[in-house]
């Protein structure tokens, strides 16, 4: 308890995990009910479309599962 205190102030206040690293890992935000991107796919916006997609699944660290 302790070790995790003084963790937790050597790293200002901010506890990280090693989890969200994980590309299988799930955040408690991830749903299947959600929207990811704004751009609706209509086949004609397809570039724009994937771009958005990319951006998303870059910032969510799964990438992989597209490539």
């Amino acid at each position: 308890m302790a070790a995790e205190e003084a963790q937790v102030r050597n790293n200002g206040g901010n506890q990280t995990t090693g989890g969200n690293l994980d590309p299988f890992f799930i955040a408690s935000s991830d749903n299947p009910i959600s929207s990811l991107v704004a751009v609706q796919f209509s086949g004609q916006n397809f570039i724009r479309w994937s771009r958005s997609v990319k951006r998303v699944l870059v910032a969510k660290n799964k990438e992989g599962f597209i490539t």
